[in-house]
């Protein structure tokens, strides 16, 4: 689905990139030769080129761009470079900047490793990613630097081994109840004989 992620502050340097499938950067470089010619916000979302297709999102003053090969829907793709836009919010501030991202390179790098799966989405739920990849915070990094472990937990969150995301698997209930309200309504008429 997706071959490249790259993530462009608004001079045109790349903040952090991935690709899957074997792709490389020169996605990157057909974007920018169409999107340094004209303002940021007025660059068409979607770029088709002869080696396919550049879709892209402008959001605190940086391009989240992907890249495709074959045909995608396009809503899809640009509703995921949404979709980690808000995680990077829930992760870094609803504000961050391109120097928070750089400041917190391994988390952002750990985030978007775990929502795709060889360019396929895989957990976009910012909940269940926070029970996977610990946020930034000062009391995690001092974690990190004496004990030498990563932010990225051992044991699987709760909700990524349920079918619905937002509910812990294995609950059981020791009533299982159903309550219907019936109501009756007779619609009749009556002749006066």
């Amino acid at each position: 689905m997706i071959n490249s992620l790259f993530i462009i502050n608004g001079a045109g340097d790349l903040v952090t990139e991935r690709h899957w499938n074997g792709s490389d950067r020169s996605a990157f470089d057909a974007f920018w030769h169409v999107a340094s010619t004209m303002p940021a916000k007025e660059v068409e979302p979607l770029i088709v080129t002869p080696k396919g297709y550049i879709f892209h999102v402008y959001r605190h003053d940086l391009f989240f761009v992907a890249t495709c090969t074959t045909e995608s829907p396009p809503l899809l793709i640009i509703e995921l470079l949404n979709r980690i836009v808000l995680v990077l919010e829930e992760y870094l501030g609803a504000t961050f900047t391109e120097e928070n991202m750089r400041e917190n390179f391994v988390s952002v790098l750990q985030v978007t490793d775990e929502m795709f799966d060889t360019g396929y989405p895989f957990t976009t739920e910012p909940t269940v990613l926070k029970g996977i990849v610990r946020p930034p915070t000062m009391i995690n990094r001092m974690r990190s630097a004496v004990t030498g472990s990563g932010s990225v937990n051992t044991a699987i969150p709760e909700g990524t081994a349920s079918v619905v995301w937002w509910r812990r698997a294995g609950i059981k209930y020791s009533n299982n109840e159903m309550f219907f309200d019936v109501i009756e309504e007779l619609n009749a008429l009556v002749d006066s004989n």
